[in-house]
């Protein structure tokens, strides 16, 4: 960029200085011509120039982290009051955590991949209802007329009435938060608070746009 920017502002002089000697020796038509041409290279020096600026600024509002944190343990919060912990070390082996089970159920399985977090969720979040599941950051078997949506720290789904009925957050890249209503044998479960809407409906209009 800076090369094409020095190189139009050269010919830019060039040119002026040609326009200038050929006016003063009458040849009125080659002049204006030349002089078009000068004008040309300083608008492409300018054009350079601008979009060279605008580069930098795009630069400059790039993140690039400098320092990572250890992890030593992931933490887990049902509602807003059931917290586990368990051993980053365990996690980053290979171990799945079932940190809530029921008889031979286990609506929630965490386990970590290539340095990421994941939760695989499998319940029905009302009576009667096929389970959800959430497979791999993939979901699966939404009810007819609820909706989802969701950015890169939350997931949320909410029913035929814009109800939140299950919201999980990630707090931060080692702290996962799972609030709402589900089914666990037969037994509904329920952990509040769900309260408003972290994001706005339809989610295929407002897509990761969060709620106001």
């Amino acid at each position: 960029m800076d090369t094409a920017l020095y190189v139009s502002g050269a010919l830019f002089a060039v040119f002026s200085l040609i326009s200038a000697i050929v006016g003063t020796l009458g040849h009125r038509s080659l002049s204006i011509w030349t002089g078009l041409a000068a004008f040309c290279f300083i608008g492409l020096a300018g054009a350079c120039w601008l979009q060279d600026r605008e580069w930098q600024r795009d630069v400059t509002k790039r993140r690039f982290p400098r320092f990572n944190e250890r992890v030593d343990e992931y933490r887990f919060t049902l509602g807003s009051g059931i917290i586990a912990h368990k051993l980053a070390s365990e996690l980053k082996a290979g171990a799945r955590w079932e940190p809530i089970v029921m008889g031979d159920k286990a609506p929630i399985t965490l386990y970590v991949e290539n340095g990421e977090f994941f939760a695989d969720f499998n319940a029905a979040l009302l009576p009667g209802e096929h389970p959800i599941k959430l497979r791999h950051n993939e979901l699966q078997g939404k009810p007819h007329g609820w909706d989802m949506n969701s950015n890169d720290s939350a997931l949320e789904i909410v029913d035929e009435n814009g109800a939140p009925v299950f919201q999980m957050v990630w707090a931060d890249s080692a702290h996962i938060i799972v609030k709402g209503d589900f089914v666990l044998n037969t037994m509904r479960m329920t952990f509040p608070p769900v309260g408003s809407p972290i994001f706005k409906y339809p989610a295929w209009k407002f897509p990761s746009e969060l709620a106001p």
